[in-house]
């Protein structure tokens, strides 16, 4: 409010990502001295520049799997052991090796997702109105975050799946986001 009522340009400097995303009209994300985004607080949570990004803005952090991205006949998919997602926007990406990201709020019902994700439930923090549930597979641990649905229970198997669009790639040598 101060920010609004005053109408003057702030540099606000802090370690504290909700700080940045709730105060700042535009914010940079520095690391070990090097800028590595600049934008509005949506800009750099949907569309995070690279690796640090992606898992130093959100909370939980984007979840990371290592894959392979593939470009078939008709469809383009990225995979792993426990996981195949159908990526459209991703044919201009060369095949191979690929961080595939998505961030715990975009894990939805197999049913509504592209592609599916299977897993173990590890833990389970109902929080209200919202609940995390902590996922374990072969290539590691995955944060949904679901809201008004029946919780699973620790010990059962999950398949979810999530929406091509809200998929992220990122380059495993350079950590630059691919899409």
């Amino acid at each position: 409010k101060l920010h609004r009522d005053l109408k003057t340009t702030f540099v606000y400097v802090t370690h504290d990502q909700t700080e940045a995303l709730t105060m700042g009209d535009r914010i940079a994300i520095f690391n070990a001295g090097h800028l590595q985004q600049v934008g509005t607080p949506q800009e750099v949570y949907q569309r995070p520049a690279n690796l640090f990004v992606a898992t130093f803005i959100g909370s939980p952090q984007m979840n990371l799997l290592r894959g392979t991205l593939e470009h078939r006949a008709t469809t383009t998919t990225v995979s792993g052991e426990n996981f195949s997602f159908t990526v459209p926007a991703a044919r201009d990406v060369r095949p191979g090796a690929v961080v595939v990201g998505f961030r715990p709020e975009h894990l939805l019902p197999h049913s509504q997702g592209d592609g599916t994700y299977h897993a173990e439930v590890d833990v389970v923090e109902p929080m209200g109105s919202e609940a995390f549930v902590y996922l374990r597979a072969a290539e590691g641990h995955v944060v949904a975050r679901v809201g008004d649905i029946a919780l699973p229970e620790v010990g059962s198997t999950l398949q979810l799946g999530v929406a091509s669009d809200k998929i992220h790639l990122f380059d495993p040598d350079t950590e630059a986001r691919l899409l």
